[in-house]
C-alpha cells in the first residue's frame, strides 16, 4: 500500500489543529468584545451564511478532487487543464450570483429571524462566497493531485488573516453597538477569505507541478459544456449531503430560540443561552474533527482512484485503516471534554462569561459534557460519508442524513420545550441523529464493501488506554493543582493526558508494523506534471 493517505493525513491533520487553535484564539476575544448576546445574534446570521456557502461551493472541492484524481491516473492531463480552469468560471459565476441573492434578501431573512437591524451583517459577509467558491476549485485541483499542503496552508493563513481583521473592525466597531462589533467580525471574515484566495493563487502560479495550468491548452477535444455537467453530476449529490446539516442550523437558529422562548425563559435570555450552545459548545466539538476530516480529505482520491481501477484489496484496506484512526483520535477527545469540561470553559471562556440572568459558565459546562460523545459519532460519519462519495455513492449519505436530520427537528419540539431538559435537550437530539445516520451509513458500506474493522484494536484496547489519561489526570490536579494557576494546569493535564494514551496505544500494541513503517517523512509529494 501506498503510504500517500498517510503522508497527506498528517499534513492535514497538523495544519488543521494549528488552524483550529487559531479559530479558539479568534472566538475568545471575540466574545470578550460583543459579549454573549453578540455571539448569540453571530450565530443566528452565520448558519444562513454557511448554506448560501454550502450551496455554492461545497461540492466542488470533493467533485474536482475526485475528477482529477481519475484523469490523472489515466494520464489525462490536457482534459485536468481544461477541466480546473473551466471549473474556476464556473465557480465565479456561481459564487456571485450566491452572493447577490443573499444580499437581495438580506432584509428579509432578518426580519423573519426577529433582528431587522441584522441585514447589514448578511451584506458585509455576502462578498465571501465568490472567494471560497475559487479557493474550493483549487483546494480541489490539488488534492486530487494528492498535494495536501496548499490546502494546509490556506487554513492556517484564513483563521490567521480572521484573528487579526475580525478582531481589531470588531473593536473599531463595537463602539457604535453590539451589532457593529457583530458586522466588523463578519467583515474580518470577507477579508480573511481573499487573503486566502491570493495565497492560493501564488501558489498554484509558482509551484512547479502546476505552473503551466493557465498556459494555452493542450489536445482536448472534451467540450468545456461536457465537462461542466459531469461536475455539476459529482458535486450535486455532495452539495445536498453538506447543506442538510446548515439547513438544520439556519432553522435552528429561528425554532430554538423560539422554542426557548416559548419556554417561559425571555427572548434575551434564550438568545444567550442559544449562543453557548451553538457557538461556545458547538466550535469546541468541531475541534476535534478536523482529524477526521483531514483524513477523510487525504483518503478520498486515494480512494477514488482505488475503486476506479476496482482494487478492492486497497480499498478495503484503507477504509479500514481510516476508521480505525478515527476512533483512536476522537475517543481521548472525548474523554477529556467529559472530564475537563468545567477546566477548558474556563480556560477559554471565562472573561466572557457571566451570571447576571443565568449561570453561564455552569450551563456552558454542562453543555460540552453531554455533548462530548458527538466528537465520536461526528467523526465517523464524517469518514463514513467519505467511503460513499468515493465509492459513487453520494446520493446514499444524503438520503440517511435526511432522514436523521428530519427526525431531530421533530424531536426538538419535544426535548426543547421539555422544562426538564430545556437547552440540553438540543443536545439530545443531536447525538440521536448523528448516531441513527452513521448507523445508516455503515448499513450501506457493507453492502458495497466487506469491511472488518478490529474491534480488539480499534475499540478494547483504545479503551483500556483511556484509563492511563484518567490517572494521570488524577495525579496531576493532586500535585500539581496547587502549584499551578488553573489555566497553565489545565495545559498541562491535557498534554500529559494525550501522551500517556499514545505511550498505552504503543504498548498495547495497537499499532500493526505494516502501520508503524507507513509513517512518513513531511515533504510534498511528488506527483505528475500538468504540462
Amino acid at each position: 500500500m501506498k503510504n500517500s493517505f498517510l503522508k497527506g493525513t498528517i499534513i492535514l491533520i497538523a495544519s488543521s489543529i494549528i488552524a483550529k487553535i487559531l479559530g479558539a484564539l479568534y472566538r475568545v476575544p471575540l466574545i470578550g468584545l460583543i459579549g454573549t448576546n453578540g455571539i448569540g445574534l453571530f450565530q443566528l446570521i452565520f448558519p444562513v451564511y454557511a448554506l448560501f456557502l454550502v450551496i455554492s461551493s461545497n461540492g466542488l472541492t470533493t467533485a474536482i478532487a475526485k475528477i482529477v484524481s481519475v484523469k490523472l491516473e489515466r494520464n489525462e492531463n490536457s482534459y485536468i487543464k481544461k477541466f480546473v480552469k473551466s471549473s474556476l468560471l464556473f465557480a465565479l459565476i456561481i459564487g456571485a450570483i450566491s452572493s447577490t441573492i443573499l444580499i437581495l434578501l438580506s432584509s428579509l431573512i432578518s426580519k423573519v429571524q426577529g433582528y431587522n437591524e441584522a441585514y447589514i451583517c448578511y451584506i458585509a459577509i455576502a462578498p465571501s462566497i465568490i472567494f471560497v467558491c475559487l479557493i474550493a476549485v483549487i483546494k480541489g485541483y490539488f488534492q486530487g493531485l494528492q498535494n495536501m499542503i496548499p490546502s494546509s496552508i490556506t487554513q492556517i493563513v484564513e483563521q490567521l488573516s480572521k484573528l487579526i481583521f475580525a478582531l481589531v473592525l470588531a473593536k473599531i466597531l463595537i463602539k457604535k453597538g453590539m451589532i457593529y462589533g457583530v458586522l466588523g467580525s463578519l467583515i474580518g471574515i470577507s477579508i480573511s477569505e481573499i487573503v486566502s484566495l491570493f495565497v492560493l493563487f501564488v501558489y498554484l502560479l509558482k509551484d512547479r507541478q502546476t505552473k503551466n495550468l493557465f498556459s494555452s491548452d493542450s489536445q482536448c477535444d472534451e467540450k468545456r459544456i461536457d465537462m461542466l455537467k459531469l461536475l455539476v453530476k459529482e458535486s450535486f449529490p455532495i452539495m445536498l449531503n453538506s447543506m442538510i446539516l446548515p439547513l438544520v442550523s439556519a432553522v435552528e437558529s429561528v425554532l430554538i430560540v423560539f422554542l426557548l422562548s416559548k419556554a417561559s425563559i425571555g427572548k434575551d435570555v434564550a438568545l444567550r443561552v442559544y449562543g453557548l450552545e451553538d457557538g461556545m459548545v458547538g466550535s469546541l466539538i468541531n475541534m476535534p474533527i478536523v482529524v477526521a476530516v483531514a483524513i477523510s480529505t487525504a483518503l478520498l482520491p486515494n480512494l477514488t482512484a482505488d475503486f476506479a481501477k476496482n482494487d478492492m484489496i486497497r480499498v478495503k484496506s484503507k477504509c479500514e485503516m481510516a476508521i480505525k484512526y478515527v476512533i483512536l483520535i476522537s475517543l481521548p477527545c472525548m474523554f477529556i471534554y467529559l472530564l475537563e469540561a468545567d477546566k477548558i470553559i474556563y480556560f477559554l471562556y471565562a472573561n466572557g462569561l457571566n451570571s447576571t440572568k443565568l449561570d453561564q459558565f455552569l450551563i456552558a459546562t454542562n453543555l460540552l459534557k453531554f455533548s462530548s460523545v458527538n466528537i465520536i459519532y461526528l467523526s465517523i460519519l464524517n469518514t463514513l460519508t467519505m467511503i460513499l462519495q468515493s465509492a459513487n455513492k453520494s446520493f446514499v449519505p444524503v438520503r440517511n442524513l435526511l432522514i436523521a436530520s428530519l427526525i431531530k427537528l421533530l424531536l426538538n419540539f419535544v426535548f426543547v420545550t421539555s422544562p426538564t431538559f430545556n437547552i440540553y435537550g438540543i443536545v439530545i437530539t443531536d447525538i440521536l441523529c448523528y448516531s441513527l445516520c452513521s448507523i445508516l451509513n455503515i448499513i450501506s458500506i457493507r453492502k458495497i464493501i466487506d469491511v472488518n474493522v478490529n474491534v480488539m484494536k480499534t475499540f478494547i484496547l483504545p479503551s483500556l488506554s483511556l484509563i492511563s489519561m484518567f490517572v494521570v489526570m488524577k495525579i496531576c490536579e493532586k500535585f500539581l493543582g496547587v502549584l499551578l494557576p488553573t489555566r497553565i494546569l489545565t495545559i498541562v493535564v491535557i498534554s500529559l493526558c494525550f501522551i500517556a494514551y499514545l505511550l498505552s496505544l504503543f504498548l498495547l500494541k495497537v499499532f500493526t508494523k505494516e502501520e508503524l513503517g507507513m509513517l512518513p517523512k513531511i515533504r510534498p509529494k511528488k506527483t505528475k506534471m500538468i504540462l
